[in-house]
């Protein structure tokens, strides 16, 4: 079931050219759990070919993949997205997240 939030971003989507941060912002709401799947996939991909330097796209992909298990993946898209804007709030939660990670296991870092 979509939510109406995803229903108004596809309809605006459907009304203009193919914008690539309101891909981004649909993957981001479909990333969240109003539907998962391909179309996550399809949304960042066009993003993405057209502007390999949005790093919010690189951070909703990583947040994805995250979601279905690739966790390699999700860091590589990651660590994409903080080197392309490292000083982006939007990376606050990866950033707590790698900390954690680093004190509770050394060995990987």
């Amino acid at each position: 079931m979509r939510s109406r939030g995803l229903d108004t971003l596809a309809r605006i989507h459907d009304q203009t050219a193919a914008d690539d941060v309101l891909s981004v912002t649909e993957a981001e709401v479909m990333v969240r759990g109003a539907e998962r799947g391909e179309n996550i996939m399809q949304h960042l991909r066009d993003a993405l070919t057209h502007k390999l330097w949005m790093s919010g796209a690189w951070r909703v992909l990583g947040d994805a993949l995250f979601k279905s298990g690739n966790r390699i993946e999700a860091w590589d898209a990651w660590t994409i997205a903080r080197r392309l804007d490292p000083d982006s709030r939007a990376h606050l939660r990866i950033n707590e997240r790698e900390r954690d990670l680093v004190l509770l296991h050394p060995e990987y870092f």
